[in-house]
């Protein structure tokens, strides 16, 4: 898949990784030697409680991080609640994603630097005078979105179609990438992808996995049980079909009879109906439950109380799999994971220690994967796993980033 994305004679050149070792404390302060002022943070995130998904999660740990040694201000849309309900960072819902309007909005709160959270924000940083740190994550450098274009733009989509717009969005997030002080991606596969499709040097990243918030690690030991009891956490969107919950639920039916699975689904959206119509049609609704969205605290209780996350994603040109952070908060509760060897999803599940990995995510794949997993489960050590999930702890992925800002400034 990465082939139809970069091309296969573009290397992919690794970046220096000696922030990666930036020591912190259990509080999440930095340890550093380096004396280190408290600096003044624009947070620019389109993505952003109280909605739901991995950058949401991601722009919540990184801003209540980032709030322990610094002044952080989060400017995002008009729609969102002006705060934060741990009161952490000041919230600043003024953007209307249109240049013309955010740029005095966000000239008016002069910061030391600036952080955007979507790969389309990136043009900010040929308009804001203090320096721009850009983090991209996959699908939103892959299928861009953009602040809202103006009139010339419509019109020449009205006039010339979507394919010239699409042509100009890529110029004008290539050119923010390249005028941003730095670019952070969520991995190893987001980084090369980014690079190769912008035509950018492989150099200017660092790679930053999203942080996992501390309330995830928890210590947890399920009550053992013969059934194989699983756990998915997706929007269940009609859009967002590659995330294959379907295909989880086929494979399921193919193991009736042979293997006792619960399956829990948690999260919402449009597609929840044909969902629960599949798991009714196929025979196995009595063994698939869906929870809708839930908070925090509850989904960790499933998540101690399961023995795998499932989320066989199927491959997409056009949507990428660029971390997969559920994958880690999983992993953080001691949870093993089972999914697909595409993306950046090998960078947070190594295989046959924290969970295992597919290559066939069809539904007959799931239900071989499933065989497989159901033979071994026991070996699985939850010690281990959460040990292994601390390097994608938010604290210590946010000094990281905080350290390479610092130095850059």
């Amino acid at each position: 898949m990465l082939d139809d994305v970069v091309g296969p004679n573009e290397a992919l050149v690794l970046a220096d990784d000696s922030y990666r070792s930036t020591p912190v404390g259990p509080d999440g302060r930095s340890t550093s030697r380096r004396p280190n002022r408290p600096l003044k943070i624009g947070v620019i995130a389109a993505e952003f409680p109280p909605s739901h998904g991995g950058m949401q999660e991601h722009a919540r740990g990184l801003v209540g991080c980032l709030s322990v040694d610094h002044q952080v201000f989060v400017f995002t849309g008009r729609d969102h609640d002006p705060r934060l309900s741990d009161g952490t960072a000041t919230m600043r819902p003024v953007m209307q994603w249109q240049l013309a309007h955010d740029i005095p909005e966000l000239e008016r709160a002069p910061m030391d630097a600036w952080i955007t959270l979507n790969a389309g924000l990136a043009p900010y940083s040929r308009r804001l005078a203090a320096p721009l740190f850009a983090y991209v994550h996959g699908k939103d450098f892959i299928q861009p979105w953009l602040p809202h274009p103006g009139r010339p733009v419509r019109l020449a989509r009205h006039v010339l179609g979507e394919g010239l717009v699409r042509k100009w969005r890529r110029h004008e997030i290539g050119a923010g990438l390249r005028a941003a002080r730095w670019v952070f991606a969520n991995s190893e596969f987001s980084r090369g992808v980014c690079a190769g499709l912008y035509g950018l040097s492989g150099d200017r990243f660092s790679v930053v996995p999203p942080g996992v918030r501390p309330e995830f690690f928890q210590t947890s030991s399920p009550a053992s049980d013969t059934r194989l009891r699983l756990v998915t956490i997706s929007r269940l969107a009609a859009n967002a079909g590659r995330k294959n919950i379907d295909g989880v639920i086929e494979a399921i039916a193919c193991l009736k009879g042979e293997i006792d699975i619960s399956y829990t689904v948690i999260g919402d959206g449009d597609d929840l109906a044909r969902l629960r119509n599949l798991a009714s049609e196929l025979g196995v609704a009595a063994h698939v439950r869906f929870l809708g969205a839930v908070d925090t605290g509850r989904l960790i209780e499933q998540f101690a109380c399961s023995d795998a996350f499932i989320m066989a994603v199927k491959p997409s040109k056009t949507d990428v799999e660029g971390f997969g952070m559920v994958y880690a908060e999983a992993a953080a509760s001691g949870l093993p994971s089972i999914g697909a060897r595409i993306g950046g999803v090998p960078e947070v599940i190594e295989d046959g220690v924290t969970g295992l990995l597919l290559e066939d995510v069809s539904a007959a794949g799931i239900a071989e994967g499933l065989r497989h997993f159901n033979r071994r489960r026991a070996s699985f050590d939850r010690n281990v796993i959460r040990m292994k999930a601390e390097r994608f702890s938010a604290p210590s992925c946010t000094a990281t980033i905080a350290g390479i800002i610092t130095s850059m400034i």
